[in-house]
This record gives C-alpha cells, structure tokens and sequence, in this order.
C-alpha cells in the first residue's frame, strides 16, 4: 500500500500496509501492518499482525501478534488473543459482561492491560522481563519471567509459574491474591486488601494501608506489617516478623522465627500463636534496653506490654527466658 491509504477490506482479505493508513476490515481478514496505521477490526475471525506504530480497534475473534519493534494501542470488544514478542502494547477491553474473553502471552516489553467489566487473562514469557500495569477490572497474570506488576484499582490475581524468577509486584487500591510458588517474590503493598500463598522461594512483603492475610510456603519469608490488620499463617521456612501500628494474628510455623518490634512503629495489640521458647525470638529496637513495661499472665498466655504501648499477646506461654529475647539500641 502507499504512504497515506484509506482502504476498505471484503471478506477474507489479505493487506499488507507499510503506510500511515486507515484501513476498515472485514470478516475474516488478515492485515499486517508495519507503518503508522490506524485499523477498525470487523466481526468474526480476524488475524493482525502489528510491527509499527499502530492503533487497533478489534471486534472479532481476533489473534493479534506484536512484534518486538512495536508500539500498539488495542482495543477489543470481542475475543481476542494477543502475543507480544517484546514491544510497547496498551490493551483495552471495552465490551460488556463479565466473561474471560482477552488471553494475553506477553514477552519483554511493557504491557497496560485495563479488563472494564471483563477479564484479561495475561501470560509472560519464560526467559524475559515484562513489565505489566493493570488498570480496572479482573485481570489474571501467570508469571513466568523475572516480571514488574504493577495492580491498579481492578482486581487482581498474580501467581509465579513454579520457576525461581525474581518478581515485584506493586499493589493497587484494588483486592489481590498473589501465589508465590517458586519464584522470589517481593510485594510492596497498596490500600487494596491482599491475600498471600508464600511458595518455595523467598517472600519478602512490604504491607500496605490494606489489610493482609498470608499463608506461609516452605521458603524463607520476611514481612514488614503497618497500619491495617494482619493474619499470617507462617509455613515451615524461616520468617522474620516487623509488626507494625495495625493489630496482627501471627501463628508461628516449623521454622525459626523472629518478631521484631521497633520503637514508635507499633502500638497496636499483637497475638503470636505457637511461639516456640527456646527457638523463635523476640526482637526489640529503638527501646533503649527495656522495652518491657509490664508483663503479666492471664488465661495461660503471657501478655507483655512495650514502652510505646505496643500490646502483646504470646499464646500458651507462662515465662520467656532470657534468649527469647534480643534487645537492640
């Protein structure tokens, strides 16, 4: 095609634009575009190909490929299965409905993928780094590479692929379910409530202003709480606890385990279930060397309270010995 076309496509063609054109598509076409064209999708099952700047509004039962070298700005009322080798990719979902209807296979690059009121499906590639920004809606990721996800305001469910990668992963306003598995994970929390399923690789959690509720893998796990309520299940790795000014639930696993309270973060009343004396650890800082106030028994467990107020509850525990107890500044 030329430098500038406007071309409207039959039935089942084949285009080729190398232009900055503006094509109207068929049913069941085939384009491929190279230039800086702007393509309006038809009905039924429609393949694009997209290598330079372009813009694409899909309305079939579209497969769309992104090359390495693109930028492409998508949107898609109907299904749709778009794979990105590697450039910049904005997705839309701008149909009705709540019905999975957008599989994404995402290479290194960025990729924005907002689902409306239905859901995206997204998967990256195994060897490459994503970098993956959600917007509203639900939004599935499986990710395979040492991948940046980015959770906005839609609901969010992101898992590791089972592979040792290192992911990060950004929270949102929005409600997210994050499962480790095998990959390192580390998660800065949003104001959106968040569910966690730590894995065999390291987990390190930077909570939010949401509230959190985490079940422990069999790798290492370090979480830092902070004003919302907490309720962590640990598994069998070894944790290391910084409770913060929210009220958390902590039920210490077959690891070791360390509680660290730091002077002036805290102050809300925390219950550590199944402290083992004699293996986990309490840790305090900033306390000058007495951050015990008070402490008593009540109901078979000890109750301590810290200087800055910081409540705490160890239950099925009558007495701490000396080497459950680090004192630091």
């Amino acid at each position: 095609m030329g430098a500038a076309d406007t071309i409207t496509a039959g039935a089942a063609a084949v285009i080729t634009s190398a232009g900055n054109d503006l094509i109207t598509g068929g049913a069941g076409d085939t384009i491929t575009a190279s230039g800086n064209a702007t393509i309006s999708g038809s009905s039924g099952r429609n393949a694009y190909v997209l290598n330079g700047n372009v813009s694409l509004a899909s309305r079939g039962t579209d497969r769309v490929t992104v090359g390495g070298a693109a930028y492409a700005a998508v949107t898609a009322r109907g299904s749709i299965t778009l794979t990105s080798g590697g450039g910049l990719v904005s997705f839309a979902e701008t149909g009705k409905g709540d019905d999975e209807t957008a599989t994404i296979n995402g290479g290194a690059g960025l990729l924005s993928a907002a689902a409306g009121t239905k859901k995206i499906a997204i998967a990256t590639q195994s060897g490459t780094a994503t970098t993956v920004l959600l917007g509203a809606g639900q939004c599935n990721v499986t990710s395979l590479g040492a991948d940046t996800i980015t959770a906005a305001a839609g609901a969010a469910t992101i898992a590791g692929a089972g592979q040792a990668n290192a992911v990060l992963v950004q929270g949102g306003s929005g409600a997210l379910t994050l499962t480790a598995r095998a990959s390192a994970v580390t998660l800065l929390g949003g104001s959106g409530d968040s569910l966690l399923v730590g894995g065999s690789g390291p987990l390190d959690v930077i909570a939010g202003s949401g509230n959190m509720t985490l079940s422990g893998g069999t790798g290492p796990e370090q979480i830092v709480l902070g004003s919302a309520q907490a309720v962590i299940q640990e598994g069998s790795g070894s944790d290391v606890v910084q409770f913060g000014a929210g009220s958390a639930t902590v039920t210490s696993g077959a690891g070791q385990s360390l509680y660290t309270f730091v002077a002036g973060q805290g102050g809300g009343t925390d219950l550590i279930a199944n402290f083992a004396v004699g293996t986990d650890q309490l840790v305090f800082e900033g306390y000058g060397g007495n951050a015990i106030q008070s402490q008593s028994v009540a109901g078979g467990s000890l109750h301590l309270m810290l200087q800055d107020g910081t409540q705490i509850v160890l239950s099925n525990v009558a007495q701490l010995g000396p080497a459950s107890i680090i004192q630091s500044g």
